[in-house]
C-alpha cells in the first residue's frame, strides 16, 4: 500500500508520502506519486496505486471546476468536501491541506467512507501505527520551526520499519510557500514515472 503522514503547526502544514508500490508482494515501483500540489491545495493519498490515480484525476478536475486556474483556491473545508466525494468513489484515504477562513494553513483527514475530521497529526496507510506514535512524540516547537523536516524524519523512520513503505519521500508544505519536494528537489508539475 503506502504511508502518508501530515502535521498542522502554528507556522504551517506539511504532508509527506512515500513512493513505493507493492504488487503481488513485490516492489513494482519506487517512483509513484501520492502527494500532490494544485495552486495552494495539497493532498496526500493512501491506497492501491490504481485507486490513487483514479482519485487524483477526479479530484483535479473538481478543483479546476471550482476556478482554481483563476488563482482563487477554495478554503480547506470546501476542499475537504470535494475530497470526501472522491475518496468514496476511489476507495482511498486522504489528507488535505489548504488555507482556512482565517487564512491559516489547516489539515483535514478524509476517510474512504467520506468522513472528514480536523486533525493536527495524520497517519494513513501500512505504516500508520508506527507513524502516529512518532507524530505524537514530536517536539511541538521543533515541528513548528520546520514542519517539512518533521514529517520527512517521521516517514524516513517508517520506511526503515515497514517493508510496504519505501522509495523516496515527497513533501508538500503550506505556510510561507507551497511546494512539493523529493529529497530536496522541487517537483512542482513534474510527471512521475508510471509503474
Amino acid at each position: 500500500m503506502s504511508t502518508v503522514v501530515a502535521i498542522e503547526t502554528p507556522t504551517g502544514v506539511a504532508i509527506a508520502g512515500d513512493t513505493r508500490v507493492i504488487d503481488g508482494g513485490a516492489v513494482s515501483s519506487d517512483q509513484f506519486q501520492r502527494v500532490f500540489d494544485l495552486s495552494g491545495v495539497g493532498v496526500g493519498v493512501a491506497g492501491e496505486s490504481a485507486a490513487v490515480r483514479e482519485f487524483w484525476r477526479s479530484f483535479e478536475i473538481a478543483l479546476r471546476d471550482r476556478g482554481l486556474e483563476s488563482g482563487d483556491a477554495p478554503g480547506v473545508d470546501a476542499v475537504a468536501r470535494m475530497t470526501a466525494r472522491e475518496t468514496e468513489n476511489a476507495g482511498v484515504d486522504a489528507v488535505v491541506g489548504a488555507l482556512d477562513a482565517d487564512g491559516a494553513a489547516s489539515l483535514r483527514r478524509v476517510s474512504g467512507d467520506g468522513r472528514v475530521l480536523e486533525a493536527d497529526a495524520v497517519a494513513l496507510g501500512t505504516g500508520s501505527r508506527v507513524a502516529l506514535g512518532l507524530l505524537e512524540a514530536l517536539d511541538e516547537e521543533e515541528a513548528a520551526s520546520d514542519p517539512e523536516r518533521a514529517v520527512r524524519d517521521v516517514l524516513e523512520t517508517v520506511i526503515a520499519k515497514d517493508v510496504d513503505t519505501g522509495g523516496d519521500v515527497d513533501v508538500w508544505t503550506l505556510g510561507s510557500a507551497a511546494r512539493i519536494e523529493r529529497d530536496g528537489r522541487d517537483l512542482e508539475n513534474e510527471e512521475e514515472a508510471e509503474e
